[in-house]
């Protein structure tokens, strides 16, 4: 999916800067698309989640739900397309992940863009696509966050036993995966050396190669395959914190996959093992990966690694 997430937070911190962004058009179009915001805001206030607009340029804005971290799209009323071909022809637009227009490739904004000339069509299209995407969808939009934090972590076990390693031969994983030594014909002869009780005539090398056996086993429990996980997301719901819930499972140092189902907790029933692992990462900075706990990405979501 190409729909590029922005932050609520960052759209925000932008709002500021948003009059010096598309410069063309004139006074009328920036009442046209005033207008347009009235009436769209009228046709969304009956959801159950409160809706805001923030500033996106001059004849824009992004449209933020009270729960949901990130935009779920911007409305506008302005010229966007490519090539102006006889003048400047604005129109009211409706940008959301929900949508897919293939008059434009993948890499092109307007492939999730809809526009009219229209102001009712217009509307019906913000009532149609402007909605929260599920958890299982939200889930996802960070999800490499976590694999980051697994991957570096593993990455420190296996320089640790390549290091050790490296004292009793040349022999050492893959940087880009987690081949161990234990299938190499030497390892085994100087494991079983040790398993026998054999005294080495250089004490120092049985030290090494007691070292690599035990940071081979290190190694093979730190094996980043199948580590389950929650992706947790918090909110305000009529008036209490709500927590939407969605497993999945991270394969390899490279890819997660996220279960088609998820879970709603309050606060008071969001399972111990969920909220204990939550208390230590809601007291990091954003991002910050803790060993068997999990990351913070922001904006109330957190991936938890599962017991």
């Amino acid at each position: 999916m190409s729909f590029k997430w922005v932050s609520a937070q960052q759209c925000r911190d932008q709002a500021t800067e948003s009059w010096k962004f598309d410069g063309l058009g004139d006074e009328d179009d920036r009442d046209m698309f005033r207008q347009f915001t009235q009436d769209v805001g009228d046709a969304l206030c009956s959801r159950d989640s409160g809706i805001t607009f923030v500033q996106r340029t001059r004849t824009s804005s992004w449209v933020l739900r009270d729960d949901c971290p990130w935009a779920i799209g911007w409305i506008g009323y302005s010229d966007i397309r490519d090539n102006k071909t006889g003048g400047w022809k604005p129109t009211y637009n409706v940008h959301s992940w929900a949508i897919t227009n293939d008059k434009y490739s993948s890499g092109n904004s307007n492939r999730h863009t809809k526009s009219s000339t229209n102001i009712g069509t217009a509307i019906k299209n913000a009532k149609t696509y402007l909605r929260r995407p599920s958890p299982i969808m939200l889930a996802g939009v960070k999800s490499g966050v976590l694999e980051k934090g697994i991957r570096e972590e593993f990455d420190k076990v296996r320089k640790g036993a390549n290091e050790t390693a490296t004292k009793v031969v040349d022999i050492v994983t893959s940087m880009y995966g987690n081949v161990r030594q234990n299938n190499k014909r030497l390892f085994k002869e100087l494991k079983h050396l040790l398993d026998m009780g054999h005294e080495f005539l250089d004490p120092q090398f049985g030290s090494d190669v007691r070292a690599m056996v035990h940071a081979d086993q290190v190694m093979g429990d730190s094996a980043v395959e199948n580590i389950p996980f929650y992706c947790v997301m918090t909110y305000e719901s009529r008036g209490k914190n709500v927590f939407d819930v969605v497993k999945g499972t991270q394969v390899n140092p490279y890819s997660a996959e996220i279960n088609e189902q998820y879970s709603r907790f309050t606060e008071d029933m969001l399972p111990e093992e969920i909220t204990r692992k939550l208390a230590v990462l809601q007291m990091l900075d954003s991002e910050d990966f803790v060993d068997g706990v999990g990351v913070s990405v922001g904006g109330g979501i957190y991936y938890v690694l599962a017991e």
